[in-house]
């Protein structure tokens, strides 16, 4: 493709050398290593990677990716919990989530109570919960009191550490 020229869109070949295209034109994937100015109305779907800067426009739709929390059903007694994953018990009987082992910094895990029984929320090993000024022992729980209960925790120290957010310590027992 030649260099420090334009593609003109308006054209009825726009990608044609005249215009610094290479002359082929499909719906397919178009490469460029340089930067792309775009004017007027236009779709792009694709992926921006490495330095870049973005102008987003001030009017229309603006499509992204998630990277929150995904929420599940969880139906039996036990859970294996995810980071940036949150869960909602619906079993009769007590549920206990169990925390990642491995958890970046800022890693989050939600648990909302619906069954009777309510949940237990466990630690790994070495791993401690911090509720207000309160932790558990390593490897202990926090469990809930009212079959509504929720609590959401994140990751303050990777891999070992979990603080409530935000931090109530009213109606749970800590071990």
């Amino acid at each position: 493709m030649a260099t420090n020229t334009s593609i003109n869109a308006n054209a009825s070949t726009p990608f044609s050398a005249l215009y610094g295209g290479t002359g082929v034109s499909n719906t397919g994937t178009w490469t460029n290593a340089g930067n792309v100015t775009f004017a007027g109305a236009f779709t792009f779907t694709g992926t921006v990677t490495g330095n870049t800067s973005v102008t987003f426009p001030t009017s229309g739709t603006l499509a992204t990716t998630t990277q929150g929390i995904s929420w599940s059903d969880v139906a039996g007694t036990t859970q294996a919990a995810a980071v940036n994953s949150a869960y909602v018990i619906s079993n009769a009987a007590q549920t206990t989530v169990t925390l990642p082992a491995t958890a970046p910094l800022g890693s989050r895990v939600r648990v909302q109570g619906k069954g009777a029984a309510g949940w237990i929320l466990a630690a790994n090993g070495a791993q401690t919960i911090q509720i207000g000024s309160v932790a558990t022992t390593a490897g202990g729980t926090v469990t809930s009191q009212n079959q509504w209960d929720a609590i959401e925790v994140v990751c303050v120290t990777a891999n070992t550490t979990w603080a409530m957010s935000p931090p109530v310590t009213s109606g749970f027992t800590i071990a």
